[in-house]
């Protein structure tokens, strides 16, 4: 078929030549002009078909590409999570876990619910969701999860996790995170060198709602309690396309976020 597109313009450049020598002052010369004319139409339909089919087919191959390395991204980093749960630091959190719950921890505890949760919604919204044009940049991760799975999770749907030395209604709590930051001045913690925990994450403004939903979906799911989701106070251009975590004293007596309410809110404030 890519052979007949380069056949057919000379098909059509030769019938153009040879209408030059037609003499249309003869009946036959009009008859032979005519039975041209009508085989140049037909050629150049055809040809015009062609492009447009062999451009279709461009399309849909370039999309199978696109959707198989989408595939192998996803199946890559499910593996690698695969393997990070056999790493010595994961057996010795496994068996710590283990021992929580012989001192009486069990799945009524309310991380560990929110958690299953949050683990739910995130697979979930990954099958409803597009992935996106431009990926978000995840920094300033607290200490007390497991960045490693994290950033695994957030290489799944096409986000970027900056790590240090790497190259129903909603309750009035959970409404009440979704507002616009107070006027009163923000305490944060920076005694310590890195973030031990955190409670507020910010986002820029080209941040889509569905990928504020995923980031706080799998922070959520490592045991993270957020209790406010906001806009960063200042838009700058580099963080036009981020999410920082960070932990402030503003927001530490307010109750924790829910991942029902996350799942019910349509937007979040910009």
């Amino acid at each position: 078929m890519t052979i007949l597109q380069y056949i057919l313009p000379i098909l059509l450049f030769l019938g153009a030549v040879g209408c030059a020598f037609i003499d249309v002052k003869q009946s036959k010369g009009l008859i032979i002009g005519g039975v041209t004319a009508v085989l140049l139409l037909i050629i150049l339909g055809f040809d015009i078909y062609l492009a447009a089919a062999v451009n279709g087919e461009k399309k849909q191959l370039a999309a199978e590409v696109k959707e198989r390395l989408v595939w192998q991204k996803r199946s890559v980093a499910n593996l690698q999570t695969i393997l990070a749960t056999f790493s010595p630091e994961r057996d010795k959190t496994t068996r710590e876990m283990k021992a929580l719950v012989n001192l009486g921890w069990t799945t009524n505890n309310t991380i560990f619910n929110e958690s299953f949760n949050a683990d739910k919604e995130f697979k979930r919204l990954i099958e409803a969701v597009s992935p996106p044009k431009k990926p978000v940049t995840i920094s300033n991760l607290p200490a007390n999860i497991d960045i490693g799975i994290f950033k695994l999770a957030m290489t799944e749907v096409g986000h970027l996790v900056d790590i240090p030395g790497e190259e129903e209604d909603f309750d009035e709590s959970d409404e009440d995170a979704f507002e616009e930051e107070e006027d009163d001045e923000e305490e944060f913690e920076d005694e310590t060198p890195g973030l031990q925990e955190a409670n507020v994450m910010f986002y820029g403004k080209a941040v889509r709602n569905s990928d504020i939903k995923l980031i706080a979906y799998a922070l959520m799911r490592s045991g993270v309690q957020l209790r406010m989701l906001r806009p960063y106070k200042k838009l700058t251009k580099d963080n036009v396309r981020s999410v920082e975590l960070d932990w402030s004293k503003l927001y530490k007596s307010r109750p924790p976020i829910t991942v029902k309410s996350i799942v019910k809110a349509k937007s979040f404030k910009r």
